[in-house]
Formats: structure tokens, sequence, C-alpha cells
């Protein structure tokens, strides 16, 4: 292993920026693994290393031995902080390894282990729009090869060929074919080789669009290329546009279903809601048994929401009940106590 790749995998950047000026080259791949410095750095995560080879020219698509670009690596370990700034600048989200997996598919893998669900989403959606526009661009990139490969003017024969070619046509005899007639004619005067014809890049953009699986970029790209794709191919990409309208037209709808499932649960909620806050508000005996009327026809319902509440607002209900006894029985004892002073008070005057 050079002394760079080390450096890179260990994030020792100072290291590596002093060997670079000393003539180190970013490039090199002559270790075991065939991996670039950049590689490394993305091996084990050292954002500002990879960050800095990047400023230096180093290129974002380099594979290791094993087919693996950067962002491969970044997304392998899970770093999702170099996984977003890679699709940033324009990494290859649509390699595959040596597995056949894309970025996307590698960091799909380890979803189990990553803690922060919500920077693991965001991740995944930005490794899903860079396939989406990268496969987009290759779509316009095979298009633009194909209109200029149309536009081409066909190769046009020498006089002397054609005068050639025209005298052996006139003096071989009628009924032999046309390879035959030309094998007669001199060996260096061959048929160009065909071209390939304008169905072959428009099935290769039709591939691509159809491997995005963009709804909006495989209908375009049909739009373009209905008149020159091969049939088979033009049908293909057909079906699949249908299964993705009836696909999204599915997920709209089961979006609806759930807004409008919210909303009746919410609508539904509300007297809940408001018993809920008169359990909560009432402080008398009478306020609380309202307030427990009218919210017990609704605990089947509601019970996790208002259980609590009853069983709190029963036993304030209760201490009131408690209190009001005790205060019955106290005014009873002193008017029994008073009673008693009385009828002695009237014996005492009665004997005096």
């Amino acid at each position: 292993m050079e002394p760079l790749h080390l450096a890179c995998l260990k994030g020792h950047l100072d290291v590596a920026q002093w060997l670079h000026t000393a003539g180190a080259s970013l490039d090199t791949t002559n270790d075991r693994w065939g991996r670039a410095p950049l590689l490394y750095a993305c091996s084990e995560g050292h954002l500002n290393v990879a960050q800095w080879l990047h400023s230096e020219g180093a290129s974002l698509d380099a594979t290791d031995s094993g087919g693996c670009t950067p962002l491969h690596l970044a997304c392998s370990i899970a770093c999702l902080e170099m996984t977003r700034w890679l699709c940033s600048v324009g990494a290859n989200a649509t390699a595959t390894g040596i597995n056949g997996r894309t970025p996307a598919q590698a960091l799909q893998l380890l979803e189990p282990r990553i803690y922060d669900k919500q920077a693991f989403r965001s991740t995944m959606e930005a490794l899903l729009a860079a396939e989406s526009r990268q496969a987009e661009e290759r779509a316009r990139a095979a298009e633009a090869a194909r209109l200029a490969e149309e536009a081409m003017p066909p190769p046009v024969a020498s006089k002397g060929k054609a005068k050639a070619r025209a005298k052996a046509k006139a003096q071989a005899p009628e009924g032999v074919p046309a390879p035959a007639r030309s094998a007669a004619g001199s060996s260096s005067d061959t048929l160009p080789p065909p071209s390939p014809p304008p169905s072959d890049a428009a099935d290769a953009a039709l591939r691509v669009a159809m491997d995005a699986r963009d709804l909006e970029a495989l209908k375009a790209c049909i739009n373009r290329s209905a008149s020159a794709a091969s049939d088979a191919v033009l049908k293909e990409a057909r079906a699949l546009r249908e299964q993705l309208k009836e696909r999204e037209l599915k997920a709209k709808k089961q979006l609806k279903r759930e807004a409008e499932a919210a909303r009746a649960h919410e609508a539904r909620e509300a007297p809940a809601r408001h018993a809920l806050q008169a359990l909560l508000e009432a402080s008398g005996r009478a306020a609380l048994r309202a307030a427990l009327a009218q919210a017990e026809p609704l605990v089947i319902d509601f019970s996790e929401l208002l259980f609590d509440a009853m069983v709190a607002a029963n036993e304030r209900l209760e201490e009131l009940e408690r209190q009001l006894a005790e205060e019955s029985r106290a005014a009873a004892k002193t008017r029994h106590v008073e009673e008693h002073a009385l009828r002695f008070e009237a014996r005492v005057l009665l004997y005096s």
C-alpha cells in the first residue's frame, strides 16, 4: 500500500496533502484491492479527506477490483453524510458492483442497523433522485446520439467505383443474384459495413428510462422514440408505463383514503375531547356528575382517551361525597350536643 493510500485510509488530511505536494498521485491504484486514495477515504467515512481529494481532481467514478465506486463504499458502511455529499457532487448512483447492487441497494441492506431513520430516509431520497436524474441524462444522450446518427448522410461511392458497378451490372447475365455479381468485381470494391439500425439507439434510451422507473421520463422517452424503437421494446415500455400509471393512481387513492380516515377520526374524537375537557375543568359535584354522564357513552370508542380521566373524576367525586358526609356528621353531632346542653339548662331551671 502506498503512503498516500494509508494516509487517506486513516483520515490524516495533513499527511495526505504533504504527500501530494511531494508528488504522490491521486489516482494510483497499485495495491492489491485496486483502490485509489478516494476509495480508501470513502471506505472509512473520512469526509474531509474525500472533499479535499475531489477538489484536487480525484475521480468520483473510480472503481476497485470488485467494481465498487466511492459511493458504493460510503453506502456499505452507512456513512450517510458522505453519501449525501457524493450525490450532491455528481457521483454515479446507477453503477453496479461485482455483486450487481447499486449504492441505494447496498444502503437499503443496512437499514435495520441505522438508528437515525430520518437521516436514512433523506439519504435514500438523495440516492434515488440521483439515480433518476442520471438515467434521464443517459436517455437524453442516447436520444441525441440516435438523432445525430440519423442526420449523418449515407456514404457516397466514388465516380470510378460507380461506373465499374454499373458496367458489371450491365454485363452480368440476367438471373444471376446480386451477391454473385458483386463477387465478380474487384476485391477493393467492397461495400461499407452497414450502420446499426436507428432502433438500437431508441431501444437503448427506452431501456434506460425503463430501468429508472420514472413515469414522466418514460412518457417523454416513448413520445420521442415511438417512431424508431423496435416493436417489442416499445410494447414493453408502454406496458411498464401503464403499470406505473396504475401504481401512481393506487398510491393517490390510498393517500386520499388515509386523509379521509384521519378527518373522520378527528371528527369522531371531537366529542370525546370536549368531554375530556369538561372532566378536567369540573370542580363541584354537580359539574362532575354532568361531565361523567356526558363522557360515559363515549368510553367504548375512546377508552384510552377518557378512561383515566373518568377514573380520576370518580375519585374526586367520591372524595367530595366523603367530605360532605363528614360535614353532615359533624353538623349532626354539634346539633346533638347543643340539644343536650339545652335540656340540661332546662332541668336546672326547673329545679332551681
